[in-house]
């Protein structure tokens, strides 16, 4: 039911081509470093109430021109809006790249602000960089192992709902166990907030979507 769940999992079983189209992207990325104007960035905030207190909190003043930069690259690639596959790819990277670089901690039952956040000093760019190409790497060798042209189908509902209109029998299920419900033991949602914001998600659909998620 969480929407971050959908993309990670499309993006875990979708085979992609080789062409990543990265030399390209990357000079995008040097353009809009060189080039950055705040007031250009306006639109590319999360979509949320007192946006800039909720920055301030969890992402150090650079972080933020930083994600915010990368952000725009990914959303106005030529490549990538011609691909939705790839384009998901990217935003997979750039949500990893968020846990890495934010001040935040999530330890399975809330999130909180770093220890020692004055030592930490992270390099955003560099973490993209890195996440691209270890993500990279599980997808060609994912897709090296499997037949180009396999299409995974990602379904966003309610198992129960599911199974009972699925046109052909199911072989298997795999799934992790639940461990908790999501207000009082694993908020999976708290954890996944900060992607879905960046993502363009509002505080009323990320709420919305929480209390569908297990033990809503």
């Amino acid at each position: 039911m969480n929407p971050f769940a959908i993309l990670l999992t499309k993006v875990k079983t979708t085979p992609l081509p080789e062409q990543f189209y990265w030399d390209h992207f990357n000079t995008k990325l040097t353009e809009n470093t060189r080039d950055f104007k705040e007031k250009d960035y306006a639109i590319y905030l999360p979509k949320l109430d007192n946006v800039q207190i909720w920055l301030e909190k969890w992402f150090q003043q650079k972080v933020m021109k930083d994600l915010l930069i990368i952000k725009r690259t990914i959303l106005e690639d030529t490549h990538l809006s011609q691909d939705s596959n790839l384009m998901d790819f990217y935003k997979l990277c750039f949500a990893r790249t968020i846990l890495d670089v934010s001040n935040a901690v999530y330890d399975g039952s809330s999130t909180h602000i770093r220890k020692y956040l004055q030592s930490f000093s992270p390099n955003t760019f560099q973490a993209f960089i890195a996440n691209f190409r270890e993500i990279k790497g599980k997808i060609r060798e994912f897709t090296r192992q499997t037949n180009s042209k396999y299409v995974p189908e990602i379904i966003h509902n309610d198992c129960n709902v599911t199974m009972k209109n699925l046109a052909k029998p199911v072989n298997t299920i795999i799934t992790s166990p639940p461990y908790g419900d999501e207000h009082n033991t694993i908020g999976y949602s708290r954890w996944t907030k900060f992607f879905l914001y960046w993502l363009d998600y509002t505080q009323e659909t990320v709420l919305e979507n929480r209390k569908k998620t297990l033990g809503g």
